[in-house]
């Protein structure tokens, strides 16, 4: 009995018996019937093949990534994530083995400070609510490192999380915004007068204050002006 799908051969079942006898209408159908679940079994096999491949090649690109990604699911409990994101949060294997759901994820952040908002709350109600509504925002941790947060929709119900270190790019930032603020104040310091206080010589003229004394012939012609 061939195994067949689509056309193509995948292999046979062969079925014999040392006496001389046709096999019966119901002998051939049972045949046949093990012959179908065959071919599905070898399909499932394969796609169950191709589906442990293509997650180890995720979980390759996951811990690879720069940024911190967590996925939770249409439950919003946390399904997947990559060592960025327990790395960049501080977060315990005990903790994420867990597979906790939003809401004791947010909690377990707001507890050790990671949020500055008074109303917690409310804040959770917001983002649980809808969760296909996209969201960015910048917040600073407790250690004084700057994080941007991303989340995406996920079309099968969730969203993924995305955090990036923008810790340099925020110092960078500053440090380019306060660039014409120190030329302004330097400019300003040159044009109110900075030179050397001048002290009255022996002979009336103004002479430095520090400095050998040196004769008006001597002065420079800026100087006696």
């Amino acid at each position: 009995m061939p195994l067949r799908k689509d056309g193509a051969f995948l292999g046979d079942f062969v079925i014999y018996r040392q006496e001389v006898r046709p096999f019966s209408d119901r002998q051939i159908a049972l045949l046949q019937n093990f012959a179908a679940q065959a071919v599905i079994a070898i399909d499932n096999a394969q796609l169950l093949e191709e589906i442990r491949q293509r997650q180890a090649e995720l979980r390759v690109t996951f811990d690879n990534m720069g940024d911190g990604v967590a996925m939770f699911d249409g439950e919003l409990h946390l399904a997947a994530w990559n060592h960025n994101f327990q790395e960049m949060l501080d977060l315990p294997d005990t903790f994420l083995a867990k597979r906790p759901s939003y809401a004791e994820y947010f909690h377990y952040l707001a507890e050790r400070g990671e949020y500055g908002s008074a109303d917690l709350e409310a804040e959770l109600r917001r983002a649980v609510e809808d969760a296909n509504r996209e969201m960015r925002f910048e917040r600073t941790r407790p250690d004084g490192r700057v994080i941007e947060v991303r989340r995406n929709a996920v079309p099968s119900g969730g969203f993924v999380l995305i955090y990036s270190d923008i810790t340099e790019r925020k110092r960078a930032e500053a440090e380019i915004g306060a660039a014409p603020r120190r030329r302004r104040e330097g400019a300003s310091g040159i044009a109110g007068g900075t030179s050397q206080p001048l002290a009255c010589a022996e002979d009336g003229g103004p002479r430095p204050a520090h400095g050998r004394h040196r004769s008006r012939d001597q002065e420079p012609a800026q100087l006696r002006q």
